[in-house]
């Protein structure tokens, strides 16, 4: 594949860090910009506007980072600002604007989804038809890998932002069903968000809201699992960080980092049900010490497999395949 002109779309927010392997990646391959888009309509002229007043060249390739940048990268597709466009999945905000995405999926020239969940969503529900890929991103784990979890605790943690998609609501009833017959189990809430008042006052959740993150590491050594009851979690980096330091991981068969939970045991993915979540936990909490060790150990051992190298190979290889319009190769992670 000879150098290539490509165009990284990103909303305002900034690239995602466990991204940051796919635009470098990129750049061992081609020139790369990285371009801030916007949300709103009228920001979204604005935005492609700026794609002529700057007078930026034409692409080989754009690469679309979610949703949020779609619309402006579909529009530099159709006015040959770009020659092909690739959509990487990062989140449910499609569905929301599913008539606008159905449409603009028939000018995708391929998706690399960030799990096999949001690539069977995107199959099964708007029966996309061109090549779909597989590589995960990949959070920083090295300073989670310094951790020693407390698997004799009788503490479980949660981390991100308080919403309903990530099933921060369940948590009280989890709780509930769990203090019935363990009425000395805590759940560590590490995050701030709109749910935060339903939760802040609930016996046996301790809320900690936004922490720094040393103060995060300090807290997800004192615990033994990590819980992520996710109604809908396209990746979930928070679950793969957990499992670096060591915690067990517990969650919803809606997150897309089961691909790598399964591997330490299926059993520790859940329906999205209080009370089997509740019912896994209790189950976990009271295995041997030897049983916790290994699967604090399997944890580890997966979360340190996916490497920042390996990623971006595979990122490349997905471009390759896309490029090319194989739409049989490279359609798994390894």
């Amino acid at each position: 594949m000879s150098r290539l002109k490509i165009a990284y779309f990103v909303g305002l927010g900034g690239l995602h860090p466990a991204h940051s392997s796919f635009v470098k990646a990129l750049k061992e391959v081609g020139d790369v910009d990285v371009i801030r888009t916007a949300n709103s309509p009228t920001e979204i002229v604005h935005s492609f506007v700026r794609l002529f007043t700057n007078r930026i060249p034409r692409y080989e390739l754009l690469i679309c980072d979610g949703f949020g940048p779609l619309i402006p990268a579909w529009l530099a597709k159709k006015t040959m600002v770009a020659r092909k466009l690739i959509f990487i999945t990062t989140s449910l905000a499609f569905l929301y604007h599913a008539g606008v995405f159905r449409h603009i999926m028939k000018d995708v020239d391929g998706i690399i989804a960030t799990s096999t969940l949001m690539s069977s969503v995107l199959r099964k529900l708007f029966c996309y038809e061109g090549p779909v890929t597989l590589c995960y991103p990949v959070p920083d784990i090295s300073d989670f890998l310094k951790i020693k979890p407390s698997l004799s605790a009788r503490r479980i943690c949660f981390m991100g932002k308080l919403t309903w998609l990530k099933g921060v609501d369940l948590l009280p009833e989890i709780m509930k069903e769990i203090r019935k017959e363990m009425k000395d189990v805590e759940i560590y809430v590490i995050g701030s968000g709109e749910l935060m008042s339903r939760i802040d006052k609930v016996d046996g959740l301790r809320t900690f809201g936004y922490v720094p993150h040393d103060e995060r590491l300090l807290l997800l050594s004192k615990c033994s699992i990590y819980l992520h009851p996710a109604r809908f979690e396209a990746f979930g980096a928070s679950v793969i960080e957990a499992m670096a330091a060591g915690l067990i991981p517990i969650i919803t068969v809606t997150t897309g980092a089961r691909d790598f939970v399964k591997k330490v045991n299926p059993k520790l993915i859940v329906p999205l049900n209080p009370k089997a979540i509740a019912e896994r936990i209790m189950e976990i909490l009271t295995l041997n010490p030897k049983e916790l060790c290994e699967l604090s150990t399997r944890a580890r051992k997966e979360a340190l497999k996916w490497t920042e190298e390996r990623a971006k190979e595979h990122f490349i290889l997905c471009i390759k395949s896309i490029i090319s319009g194989d739409r049989l190769a490279f359609t798994r992670a390894s």
